[in-house]
C-alpha cells in the first residue's frame, strides 16, 4: 500500500496540474477519480493539419534514419513494434491494407515508428468507424520507444510524414490525442500547422457495453459513425 500524501504534497502536484493543464482538467480529474468505479470518462482531442505547404525538416538529436517501413521491417524490429502495442499479425494486416509505417532507425535499433492509414477504420477506443474524405490521411499514433524519449525522435517521425504526405498530394492530415498521454500532447503542440479541431468525449457506465458518445455528432471532420 502506497503512503498516504503529505499535507505540502497534494497542493503542489495540484497547482502544477492546474499550471500545465488548467482548472478545468483539473476538476475533471477529481471528478473521474471520485466516480471511477462507477463511470468511465475519457477525452479524445482531434487535431488537423494542412498538407498543402510542405513542412520544414526536423532532425532528432541522435543519428536517425527515417524511412518507409518494410515487411521485413516488421520482422527484424517484432519486439519495439509489440511494445507499441502492435502485433506482427496486426503490422501485415495494417500494410496489406494500404497503411504506410515510418520508422526512425538509430543504428541498429527502431526508436519509433508513426502509422498512417487512407481509408475509414474502426476506432476501439470509441468504438466508433472514422470515416475519411479523399484527399485524408489519418495518423494513428506516433511512438517512441521508451530508451528514445526526449531525443526529438516524435518530431522527425512527424515531419517525415507531412514531407510524405505532401509529395503524395494529401490534402489534410487528422489524428486524435488523449490527454493522460502528456507527452504526446507535448510533443504536438510543439510542432507547426497543427490544430485542435474538436473534443470527443466517451462515457462509460457501469454495466454498459458500448460508451455514449458525447461531441462525435459535430460536422468539423473527420465524421464519426456508430
Amino acid at each position: 500500500m502506497s503512503a498516504p500524501l503529505a499535507s505540502t504534497e497534494f497542493p503542489a502536484r495540484a497547482w502544477e496540474w492546474i499550471r500545465w493543464r488548467g482548472p478545468g482538467s483539473f476538476l475533471l480529474a477529481v471528478v473521474r477519480r471520485l466516480l471511477r468505479p462507477i463511470i468511465e470518462i475519457q477525452r479524445h482531442l482531434f487535431v488537423e493539419a494542412d498538407m498543402t505547404e510542405p513542412l520544414l525538416p526536423a532532425a532528432a538529436r541522435v543519428p536517425l534514419d527515417v524511412r518507409l517501413a518494410t515487411l521485413a521491417d516488421f520482422e527484424q524490429y517484432e519486439e519495439a513494434f509489440r511494445a507499441g502495442g502492435v502485433s506482427l499479425e496486426e503490422a501485415r494486416r495494417r500494410h496489406e491494407r494500404g497503411d504506410v509505417c515510418i520508422i526512425g532507425l538509430s543504428g541498429a535499433h527502431l526508436a519509433g515508428f508513426n502509422w498512417l492509414t487512407f481509408s475509414s477504420f474502426r476506432a476501439p477506443e470509441l468504438d466508433a468507424t472514422v470515416e475519411l474524405e479523399p484527399g485524408d490521411a489519418f495518423g494513428l499514433f506516433i511512438f517512441t520507444l521508451p530508451a528514445w524519449r526526449g531525443k526529438g525522435i516524435h518530431p522527425a517521425l512527424a515531419s517525415h510524414s507531412d514531407s510524405y504526405l505532401y509529395s503524395h498530394s494529401y490534402k489534410r492530415l487528422l489524428f486524435f490525442i488523449v490527454p493522460q498521454n502528456r507527452q504526446s500532447l507535448k510533443a504536438t503542440e510543439k510542432l507547426p500547422n497543427r490544430r485542435r479541431t474538436k473534443t470527443v468525449w466517451a462515457i462509460r457506465l457501469l454495466g454498459m457495453r458500448r460508451p455514449l458518445l458525447v461531441g462525435a455528432a459535430s460536422r468539423v471532420p473527420p465524421a464519426l459513425a456508430r
